[in-house]
């Protein structure tokens, strides 16, 4: 097998689920080829990396429902403890959690690494990664089609095409969506 996805940058090994190592049930079309949705999601991580000007490596890709579970189980419990009655209706209520992720249908979490990194300090290099993700935010905005951005934390920048994807199950999925 090669070891980059055909046509892109991406190593199969940053795409696949770092859980069970699958891809996503439509990954091809019926004629074994890679599906149009993630075909256009690579365009995008192509036209980021090239404005970007070096190598982009993708911390996580797409993640089976297992795998996306078991994330949103710890958040729970990292923010909660345990599940009481009253835990879980303030769960129902806390907007801000979710067990939905595009990372079930297909995105790119892309995690910069300055040049000189190995030899950076901490601090240094956490401020250097935050400017680095901005530089990678500014490149996303100009790629087509519009993808929605997440400046995650200054660790790394989340790209998907969620708009893309029918049924949507939020309004919230749109071209150009930031967070």
């Amino acid at each position: 097998m090669e070891r980059y996805i055909p046509g892109t940058h991406i190593l199969w090994v940053e795409f696949r689920c770092t859980h069970c190592g699958g891809l996503p049930p439509d990954f091809y079309d019926r004629h074994n080829i890679i599906s149009e949705y993630y075909r256009l999601l690579f365009s995008v991580y192509e036209q980021v990396r090239k404005g970007y000007g070096r190598p982009l490596p993708v911390s996580s890709g797409w993640r089976c429902g297992e795998h996306q579970l078991f994330i949103y189980l710890t958040k729970l419990y990292k923010k909660y403890g345990t599940l009481s009655l009253d835990t879980i209706v303030r769960i129902v209520q806390d907007t801000t959690m979710t067990p939905f992720s595009m990372h079930l249908f297909g995105a790119l979490d892309l995690a910069p690494k300055p040049k000189g990194w190995k030899q950076m300090d901490e601090i240094r290099l956490r401020e250097t990664v935050k400017k680095e993700c901005l530089k990678i935010i500014d490149e996303a905005r100009k790629a087509k089609p519009r993808p929605r951005i997440g400046g995650s934390y200054g660790t790394h920048v989340h790209i998907d095409l969620g708009y893309m994807i029918r049924p949507r199950y939020s309004a919230k999925l749109r071209p150009g969506a930031e967070w």
